[in-house]
């Protein structure tokens, strides 16, 4: 490295922490000077914000929050309004001088980032007042120091006032399910302690399209750290977003009102969203919408939050998903649908384990493969459509769990609900009569599959009955 380069870099590094230093051994010298600061801090891609003001010279502040769904430091959204300890007016003052005594720095400082990552940088903004010095900008184009130290003066501020603030407005969430026969019992609990009536949209109409409009429901690991902890993992999920509730009625025009210091209670009968184990979890919501809030402090709209570690409820789930034969075949017919946008080219390498149907545009193979994570999909021979053609697939899509069945005999329960071809020993006699004449019928999980009519016993076991498609 160039050390003359690395001489003037250093100089600049020890300006702008004298700058720093420097400020803060002023805040005592002008702790009756009148300040104000305010914050704006977006999560980008149309979240919500933190958004906060205080002045010192009526000691007062205000904090709105919209977006802590990835916080853990502040749970549900809402409007805070208070006054000033004596820690926070420090904070205030220091922040506001750092931002105004070093206006020169900030407007000559090159920012640390090209302009095509600062369009990807969540909002950050930033407007001061001291004495009659006015500023305002992004923290994200202050030297590293002065914005290091601004940011965690905002968010100390932040904590401060949700912990001590008066509730405006606030609204939490909470969730718990219950297992039922069929699928699941999901309630989803919203806590408003606040001053203000909240309304919004029933979730029937949520789209479910992040991060416009999504309720949902899930546990985790009460081990887990983490959201990527990987060594403690495990849970249930419920996409709740476009759902009819079971007590919809109590919600005329599929508009939820609560009113102040009430809370409203919505009910789903719901599927998880995969394949999932029995076992605790804790469980919780995540909500992003957009609401409405009486009165003129709110001006908020989007928000999204979750539950909160503190407010999760430990629920044992004493059952798998999926356990029953229906349970089964929704699963299965949900990851069908969600699987036909990953096929697998042929010679490919398979990413989950299932049975495959090979495939090439409108022809469909008749029969499934078993094929595990890892494995290679045929890359050549021939295959059965629908109708009993051959013909060359170019790719294999995902059709059926690795768990299920997919052979049984003649006269024993139908394990999985679909179509089912008779396979026809060829040694029988008259096979030839049989093999023309292609046997599928439809079957429901449970039922007994039917005998073909062979005449002999022994040779009516020797049919294997293949599923063939739901």
């Amino acid at each position: 490295m160039n050390k003359a380069w690395t001489r003037g870099l250093m100089m600049v590094m020890a300006i702008l922490g004298s700058a720093v230093t420097s400020v803060k051994d002023t805040v005592a010298e002008h702790s009756n000077e009148s300040v104000s600061i305010s914050f704006d801090i977006g999560g980008g891609m149309g979240y919500g914000v933190r958004r906060l003001s205080a002045t010192t010279r009526d000691g007062t502040f205000r904090l709105l929050l919209t977006d802590t769904e990835n916080l853990e430091d502040f749970v549900g959204v809402g409007v805070f309004d208070g006054e000033l300890s004596d820690e926070d007016r420090a904070h205030v003052q220091e922040a506001a001088l750092l931002l105004c005594r070093s206006q020169s720095q900030l407007q000559n400082s090159p920012s640390d980032m090209g302009r095509g990552q600062m369009n990807n940088m969540p909002m950050a903004g930033y407007s001061a007042t001291c004495g009659g010095t006015a500023v305002q900008g992004s923290l994200y184009t202050c030297p590293k120091e002065i914005g290091d130290r601004v940011r965690d003066i905002e968010y100390r501020l932040a904590k401060s006032f949700y912990s001590h603030g008066r509730k405006v407005v606030k609204l939490d969430v909470e969730a718990k399910v219950e297992s039922q026969p069929y699928n699941f019992l999901v309630t989803v609990r919203f806590v408003n302690s606040g001053d203000r009536s909240i309304t919004f949209k029933s979730p029937a109409l949520w789209s479910g399209i992040l991060p416009l409009a999504q309720l949902r429901a899930g546990g985790r690991n009460p081990q887990s750290r983490h959201i990527g902890d990987n060594e403690n993992s495990g849970g249930f999920i419920f996409d709740l977003s476009g759902l009819t509730p079971i007590n919809a009625s109590a919600f005329p025009d599929d508009v939820i009102v609560i009113p102040p210091h009430e809370t409203s209670e919505i009910t789903f009968l719901a599927a998880p969203d995969g394949k999932y184990t029995h076992g605790t979890y804790d469980f919780g919501a995540t909500v992003y919408a957009d609401i409405h809030v009486d009165g003129p402090e709110w001006s908020g709209g989007h928000v999204d939050f979750w539950t909160g570690i503190q407010n999760v409820k430990r629920i044992t789930i004493p059952r798998d998903y999926p356990a029953t034969p229906q349970e089964w075949d929704d699963y299965e017919a949900k990851h069908r649908k969600d699987m036909l946008a990953e096929p697998v080219k042929a010679g490919g390498i398979v990413k989950e384990d299932g049975y495959y149907r090979p495939n090439a545009g409108e022809q469909q193979g008749r029969f499934v493969t078993r094929l595990l994570k890892g494995d290679f999909t045929p890359g050549s021979g021939e295959q059965q459509d629908s109708n009993g053609t051959l013909f060359t697939p170019t790719q294999w899509v995902w059709d059926s769990d690795i768990a299920s069945t997919v052979e049984a005999r003649s006269k024993t329960p139908c394990p999985k609900s679909g179509r089912w071809l008779a396979n026809i020993p060829t040694d029988v006699p008259n096979a030839g009569y049989y093999l023309q004449r292609v046997t599928v019928v439809q079957m429901k999980a449970g039922d007994t599959l039917p005998a073909v009519g062979l005449g002999s016993g022994v040779d009516e076991e020797r049919v294997r009955w293949v599923w063939i498609g739901p």
